[in-house]
């Protein structure tokens, strides 16, 4: 079976490896440390903020998001979604909010569900046919999605960003021309990067307060994006030739 995700948890330094089971894999021993649904193909994961639990979501009930202690293996708690397979999902920052995607009426939406009242608090409908690509803003106030689509419709490949406090719709950042690959927010949560890859093949800086385009790369199927923690340096990676690329932004 393919890896679906693998995800970093820096505080516990452990990663998150999906593919036929769901395994935790610990950077310090090398060693995995626990294993979840062994037997059937995990979709997505991702880590809460401290690094002791861990929510994804198999095919064994791809509507079903568990959320699992990684220290006892013990399940401690689950919730069941009402937009079919959910194809991806990220735990906000503040630990707060779990976003997840998945169809409803021939779109995709992406949910939210609020980890204390056990509720879904809030629906986005950014009506596109794929959403690949989701972040959070470093306090968990903004959520960034990313979409793919038909051709025809330039809204299918827009990036959207959420502000999930007044439970609006922040920007509509119109720019790229084919699926969305990656997004992530620089450290001061004031830029977003999103990236496009095939027919598109660039890498856009966007501002949040004005919502305007303020910086361009060209590169050849950027699939993966990453922001040093000083926010000086942006790291991105090739699905072309698995070659790591490294910018400067505001850089001449």
């Amino acid at each position: 079976m393919p890896m679906t995700a693998a995800v970093l948890n820096s505080t516990s330094n452990n990663i998150a490896v999906a593919m036929q089971g769901l395994f935790i894999w610990n950077l310090n021993n090398q060693m995995v440390i626990n294993s979840f649904d062994r037997d059937w193909q995990v979709l997505t994961a991702d880590w809460n903020p401290d690094g002791t639990l861990v929510a994804f979501v198999s095919n064994r009930v791809p509507n079903r998001v568990q959320i699992v202690d990684i220290a006892t293996g013990e399940m401690v708690d689950s919730f069941t979604s009402t937009i079919g397979t959910i194809s991806l999902l990220d735990w906000s920052p503040d630990g707060q909010h779990i976003a997840h995607v998945g169809y409803e009426s021939e779109e995709m939406v992406i949910y939210l569900w609020d980890v204390d009242s056990r509720q879904i608090t809030q629906v986005l409908r950014p009506h596109q046919r794929l959403i690949p690509a989701m972040a959070w803003t470093p306090d968990g106030r903004y959520l960034a999605s990313g979409g793919g689509g038909e051709y025809w419709d330039s809204n299918n490949f827009a990036v959207h960003v959420w502000d999930i406090t007044q439970g609006t719709l922040r920007h509509e950042l119109v720019g790229h021309k084919h699926l969305i690959t990656d997004l992530a927010w620089h450290p001061n949560g004031d830029m977003l990067l999103a990236s496009s890859s095939r027919n598109d093949d660039t890498i856009l800086i966007w501002d949040l307060d004005s919502g305007r385009l303020v910086q361009q790369y060209n590169m050849v199927n950027p699939t993966r994006l990453a922001w040093h923690p000083s926010g000086d340096l942006l790291a991105v990676g090739s699905g072309l030739d698995s070659s790591l690329s490294i910018f400067c932004p505001g850089a001449e």
